[in-house]
Formats: structure tokens, C-alpha cells, sequence
């Protein structure tokens, strides 16, 4: 999150805290730029930016919602839906359903 960079393949480098306080600003405006723009209607997902993946995104964007939100506690599924979308998320739960029940087909009660 800004304080360690990665350098190739299992290595990282240290850049310090010094520039957190201006990390955390931008996320901050970013965030609130993206919800103002998605309520008001012209926001418009990049189809060549990749997909949310990868803990040091995911981080960040879980970063984004406490700072844009001012909010000190909420759901992880409230995050999932900001992070990842309520669709994504429903397909997860299916996926979820669907593994239950075929675990439950092999091995009748």
C-alpha cells in the first residue's frame, strides 16, 4: 500500500510511511470520485483495465470505502459489493451452492 513496492518475483523494497499521509488522499478523492461519478451516471468501467484481483488491489479499493464512507465498521458483504460487485458476489454464492450441493449428492444422509 505504498510503503513497499515490488521489485520482481518475491522480492519487495521498502519505501517507508513518509508518503502515506498523501497515498491516503488520493485514495480518497479517487473513491469519492468514483461514487459521485457512478451516482450521477457517467461512470464508465475501463474494459481493458483488469479485473479486481490481487491482495495489494483489493486492499486499496477496502481502504477507499473507509475513507470515502467515514464509516468505522461494516459488512464484508457491503465490501464485496463495492469491491467487486453485486454480481460477482451472487456468483460466488452460487458457485458456493452448487460445490454444497454436490458434496451433499456423494455423501447422502
Amino acid at each position: 500500500i505504498d510503503i513497499v513496492a515490488r521489485v520482481r518475483k518475491n522480492t519487495y523494497r521498502w519505501h517507508g510511511t513518509g508518503d502515506l499521509p498523501k497515498f491516503f488522499a488520493k485514495l480518497q478523492r479517487d473513491a469519492i470520485e468514483e461514487q459521485t461519478r457512478k451516482a450521477n451516471g457517467t461512470w464508465v468501467e475501463d474494459p481493458n483495465k483488469p479485473k479486481t484481483k490481487g491482495m495489494a488491489t483489493t486492499c486499496q479499493k477496502l481502504l477507499q470505502i473507509f475513507l470515502s464512507t467515514g464509516q468505522l465498521d461494516f459488512t464484508l458483504a457491503y465490501a464485496a459489493d463495492i469491491i467487486m460487485g453485486p454480481a460477482a458476489q451472487a456468483a460466488e454464492e452460487a458457485a458456493r451452492a452448487a460445490a454444497a450441493a454436490q458434496a451433499a449428492a456423494r455423501n447422502p444422509i
